[in-house]
C-alpha cells in the first residue's frame, strides 16, 4: 500500500529539512508490518513492528488444608492434606493427575500416604504408604485391598471422612468429621 503525503507535513527525524514525501507499508501474514517513509531530502525510515500475542495460563497447582489441635512444638496439627494438580502425566504424557498427600500427626509414628489420580476418570493410579514404602500401581493388576484398606463413610460427611489403612505397617491415616 503507498500513501502520498501531501496533505500531512513531517519532517525527517534524521537532519530536521525533509519533508515526507511518499509511505510505503507492507503487511505480512506472521502479523508483522512494515513502514517505509521516503524524505525529501534522501532520506529514507524503515519502522517495523510485529503484533505479539502472549498466552497467560493461571491454574491451581497445590493446595493444603490441615485439621486439629496444633501440637505443643506448634509446628503441625492432626491432619494433613496436600493435593498437587499435575499437567502431564509421565507414564501417560498429556493425562491431568491429582495426587494427595495424607499426612497423620496424631499417631505416632507420623503416617503419611501417596495416592495419585486421573482427573478425567477419577481412577487411582496408585497408592504409597511413605513410612513402610508399600505400594499398589493400577497398571500392576494386583487388587488393592492386597495392600490398603479403603472406607469411606459417606452418611457422615462426605468426602472427608474416610479411613486409609497400610496392611503391611497398618499406619493410618483416619478423618471423621
Amino acid at each position: 500500500m503507498v500513501i502520498n503525503m501531501e496533505d500531512k507535513i513531517s519532517f525527517c527525524p534524521t537532519c530536521g529539512e525533509g519533508t515526507l514525501g511518499l509511505e510505503e507499508i507492507e503487511e505480512s501474514s506472521s502479523d508483522e508490518c512494515i513502514k517505509t517513509c521516503y524524505y525529501s531530502c534522501g532520506h529514507k525510515h524503515t519502522k517495523i513492528s510485529i503484533s505479539t500475542t502472549i498466552l497467560v495460563k493461571a491454574g491451581l497447582t497445590k493446595t493444603v488444608s490441615r485439621t486439629g489441635d496444633k501440637k505443643s512444638a506448634g509446628k503441625h496439627q492432626a491432619h494433613e492434606i496436600e493435593e498437587r494438580y499435575k499437567e502431564n502425566d509421565k507414564d501417560c504424557h498429556g493425562r491431568l493427575t491429582l495426587e494427595f498427600i495424607y499426612i497423620n500427626h496424631k499417631d505416632t509414628p507420623t503416617s503419611v500416604f501417596h495416592v495419585v489420580k486421573y482427573r478425567d476418570s477419577n481412577e487411582l493410579k496408585h497408592v504409597d504408604c511413605k513410612y513402610c514404602g508399600n505400594s499398589w500401581k493400577s497398571d500392576s493388576r494386583l487388587p488393592f485391598e492386597d495392600f490398603f484398606s479403603f472406607e469411606f463413610i459417606p452418611e457422615i460427611s462426605y468426602p472427608s471422612s474416610f479411613k486409609i489403612q497400610c496392611l503391611k505397617c497398618s499406619a493410618k491415616y483416619e478423618v471423621i468429621k
